[in-house]
């Protein structure tokens, strides 16, 4: 601009929209929402239960909190995964060969096509 260039032309060289020269970020209305909702959050515990925890405080503060603004935050927070548990087995283990007749069967299901297009589907049965 000191050389004599106008803004609108400095930011069309640069490939810049000329509004964010004027643009001033607006502060987060929800920070310290989201740092009470990190705060309370606990495995097992739904974004419901978490709204009930900080309501009687908010109300006090601030006045009303919408739910679906608390949902809202609890998902962009990443408050709502579960963490993933791998399931054990139980039972009686699998015995791993047939010692007599009767004892083990192998069930499959093979699928093919006639040259007329009709499709064909036949469960395989066998004892091992």
């Amino acid at each position: 601009m000191q050389e004599g260039v106008t803004a609108r032309r400095a930011c069309h060289i640069l490939s810049v929209s000329p509004s964010t020269l004027y643009y001033t970020p607006v502060p987060d209305r929800n920070a310290e929402l989201r740092r009470r909702l990190r705060g309370v959050a606990r495995p097992g515990i739904g974004y419901r239960m978490a709204r009930a925890l900080i309501l009687p405080q908010w109300q006090s503060e601030f006045g009303a909190l919408n739910a679906k603004r608390v949902y809202r935050l609890w998902k962009e927070e990443h408050l709502a995964h579960r963490k993933s548990v791998m399931k054990r087995r139980t039972g009686a283990a699998v015995p791993l060969a047939a010692t007599r007749a009767n004892q083990v069967w192998c069930l499959d299901f093979c699928h093919d096509a006639c040259l007329n297009g009709s499709k064909l589907k036949v469960l395989a049965v066998k004892d091992q």
